[in-house]
């Protein structure tokens, strides 16, 4: 009977409660009210631009602090598993590292473009570092990334296998930063789609390309055609880095 009465005095306490503490209850932020927020915001940010000089390699570090748990593990077991299948399949024309590790760069900026609040990038618009620019920052931290593993997974396979030479770490970074460099000049010049679209067919053309490379049976000339693509993928870096700096009068 007592066990009644007090389930009843309970629920009346909550339902008395339910009310005023309504008025307490979060919600995401609307669209208006992020606006609003930036508009209160860009007065103060305005001011502080002309006395504050920002560091992109500052910038860069701040970012890996945004990264998800899940894609730091991720990336270790899908290097950890890439780097313990190689040694097995040596005897491909192209190794593992050179087909997976450029569309891995890929994936891992699809993730965090994904992951990247709508109106977070609205509040960063006022900010110093424009979201274009913070996403090709971002996009450098994930193929930085990406060629540390890469190169820890060829650390290790150079002690398995002892036929392994420079020009294996050539095979995977040559396209990883061709595809990246791309990618990053298209999306600032084309958008978000443009720029996937073209990173896949390069992708697929290096595959390709890797393929009928290594029927010439020259380490030499190989050599020279990785270089080659490593600069071509760095060079598109750079044009987009300037162009992002250009478009939104980022002055360093």
């Amino acid at each position: 009977m007592n066990d009644n009465i007090n389930d009843r005095e309970l629920e009346r306490l909550e339902d008395e409660l339910r009310s005023p503490l309504s008025a307490y209850m979060t919600k995401s932020p609307s669209h208006e009210e992020t606006n609003a927020l930036v508009g209160i915001l860009q007065p103060e940010l305005n001011r502080v631009k002309g006395t504050f000089r920002p560091s992109v390699f500052k910038q860069c570090l701040v970012q890996f602090r945004h990264f998800h748990w899940l894609f730091w593990i991720v990336s270790i077991a899908v290097f950890l598993m890439l780097s313990l299948m190689s040694p097995g399949l040596m005897d491909n024309e192209i190794p593992l590292y050179s087909v997976l590790i450029p569309i891995y760069v890929l994936a891992g900026i699809g993730y965090n473009y994904r992951s990247w609040n709508k109106e977070m990038r609205m509040v960063e618009m006022a900010t110093p570092f424009p979201p274009a620019l913070l996403l090709l920052i971002r996009m450098m931290d994930v193929l930085a990334i990406n060629v540390l593993f890469g190169i820890l997974g060829s650390g290790y396979l150079f002690t398995e296998v002892n036929t392994l030479s420079f020009l294996f770490v050539l095979e995977w970074l040559a396209p990883s930063l061709l595809v990246f460099g791309l990618l990053a000049y298209i999306m600032l010049w084309k958008g978000v789609r443009f720029g996937f679209t073209a990173a896949l067919v390069i992708w697929l053309g290096s595959v390709v390309g890797q393929t009928f490379v290594q029927t010439l049976n020259s380490e030499r000339l190989e050599s020279i055609l990785l270089a080659l693509v490593s600069s071509v993928g760095f060079g598109f870096l750079i044009a987009a880095y300037r162009k992002a700096v250009k478009q939104y009068r980022f002055q360093m």
